[in-house]
């Protein structure tokens, strides 16, 4: 393990906060099978989270998650069809993977591009009992 995944998660609420606590509570876990460490570098939320654990992580503007080269995955927890989607093809143009729990299925605009994307929601990562 020589590398480290910097992970951004974009909103903050049951969605992603439980991906923040799972992907912090579990690190050694997923640094094993994942064989690298994983560490969530930013959170996206434009509400203040002063008491959170990961305090030092939140940004209001998806631009400086967009234009870190440290981040190599953006986790979008945010739903709907308009900032999600917006966030998301953002991402994807600036070569980050992304895992979406957003309800859209597979837009003409992710039918062109010459990319993958994981259709796992992102729900399962916080709530693994209800994983499909």
């Amino acid at each position: 393990m020589n590398n480290m995944v910097k992970v951004a998660i974009l909103g903050y609420g049951t969605v992603g906060s439980g991906v923040a606590q799972v992907l912090c509570q579990n690190k050694d876990a997923i640094a094993r099978s994942v064989g690298d460490e994983v560490q969530v570098k930013y959170i996206l939320d434009v509400r203040d989270f002063d008491q959170s654990p990961y305090g030092g992580t939140f940004v209001k503007d998806f631009s400086v998650i967009e234009e870190d080269p440290e981040v190599s995955v953006v986790v979008e927890t945010i739903g709907g069809a308009t900032v999600a989607l917006n966030f998301t093809q953002r991402a994807l143009s600036a070569g980050k993977h992304v895992v979406t729990v957003t309800g859209w299925s597979s837009p003409d605009w992710l039918r062109r591009r010459a990319c993958a994307i994981s259709l796992r929601p992102a729900w399962a990562a916080a709530f693994p009992s209800f994983a499909p």
